[in-house]
């Protein structure tokens, strides 16, 4: 198994050994020890309001083209906006921070006093997935500049220059639901999409160790192992080079 990464809309990092976090509080961890599964959210769930849309100016030149390709100047409503609101209902995402080494930021934005960090490599996330999920780089960009090449799964890998802080590189589910009546085509009816999926890993190919947050206090370490040794006992829990 492995995900895909050879694509244009995935750029990859320089060192694909480099490591990665995912910061969750204890609710989130057990979860996902219980299941074995990564929580894929829904584009349009995230939150960045922004999240996966055009720019109103490629939104204008993509209607544009799309109405000249057609000959018909009169076109009741946006393609580019109904191709957005399907991709954002469409495209599940798991997100990770590419860094070396944790940060205070990340602790307390995603992981708090009651935090812990899943610590991995890059390789070792594409070699843990399936293969029909994609993984790469997110781009940050002005959003005076954000240019597409007309692939849609670019909407998933592109965020404003605003959140380059988080340098996040993501797992891409695209998941498209079949109509209801067992015809065919796709539902587009946006609301019966799922609000998030989940993404079976092994988590001991996964994972090298769990880190617990700086923030927390001394007896959390003694809480936290607990909790891995009894749905994943193997894996390994580390305290925060923060505190040493």
């Amino acid at each position: 198994m492995a995900a895909i990464t050879d694509h244009q809309a995935f750029p990859q990092p320089a060192d694909s050994n480099g490591i990665i976090w995912r910061y969750m509080d204890v609710p989130k961890l057990v979860d996902l020890l219980h299941r074995s599964e990564l929580h894929m959210a829904q584009l349009r769930s995230l939150e960045d309001p922004l999240e996966g849309r055009y720019t109103a100016t490629y939104r204008a030149a993509y209607d544009s083209h799309v109405r000249q390709l057609m000959k018909n100047k009169d076109l009741q409503f946006s393609i580019a906006e109904r191709s957005e609101t399907f991709m954002r209902a469409s495209l599940y995402v798991n997100c990770w921070c590419l860094q070396d080494h944790e940060t205070q930021g990340m602790w307390r934005v995603y992981g708090g006093a009651a935090g812990v960090a899943l610590r991995t490599t890059y390789s070792r996330l594409v070699s843990a997935l399936p293969p029909d999920v994609y993984v790469g780089q997110v781009r940050y960009v002005s959003p005076d500049h954000m240019l597409y090449d007309g692939n849609a799964l670019q909407l998933a890998m592109i965020k404003r220059h605003f959140f380059r802080d988080e340098r996040e590189c993501r797992v891409v589910k695209w998941q498209i639901q079949k109509k209801l009546d067992g015809e065919h085509g796709f539902d587009m009816d946006f609301d019966r999409y799922p609000a998030g999926l989940g993404l079976h890993v092994n988590l001991s190919d996964l994972v090298t160790d769990i880190v617990v947050s700086p923030l927390a206090p001394a007896w959390f370490h003694t809480c936290v192992t607990a909790i891995v040794d009894r749905f994943a006992p193997g894996l390994q829990v580390a305290r925060s080079s923060m505190r040493t």
